[in-house]
């Protein structure tokens, strides 16, 4: 699961390096694991928000396309994309999670 900040305080050089650093972790990912991404500003976003799901290649392309479309902007609402993110997780003990 990969959580990132988009307001308005990520602007420029720290959005774009976000992005790269999401990318880079995109690229490692293999066919048998499975991904959520959950953006927030003041409001929370993701490309999917009932489920994570596999890493396949034609998943991690749409990924990486749909995070180019995504800029900084807007107030900070950490609460609510952690929140989407724990519950996108859900029980599932087969899920390895790092929050940093």
């Amino acid at each position: 699961m990969i959580v990132l900040d988009k307001s308005g305080s990520m602007s420029g050089t720290k959005w774009t390096n976000a992005v790269a650093a999401t990318n880079y972790a995109i690229d490692t990912l293999n066919d048998d694991d499975r991904v959520g991404i959950v953006l927030f500003d003041s409001s929370v976003y993701s490309y999917n928000m009932h489920e994570i799901v596999a890493a396949t290649p034609d998943m991690r392309s749409y990924l990486k396309s749909w995070l180019s479309e995504k800029y900084a902007s807007s107030g900070t609402n950490i609460f609510s994309g952690l929140r989407t993110a724990f519950e996108l997780l859900g029980d599932d003990e087969d899920t390895l999670s790092t929050f940093f």
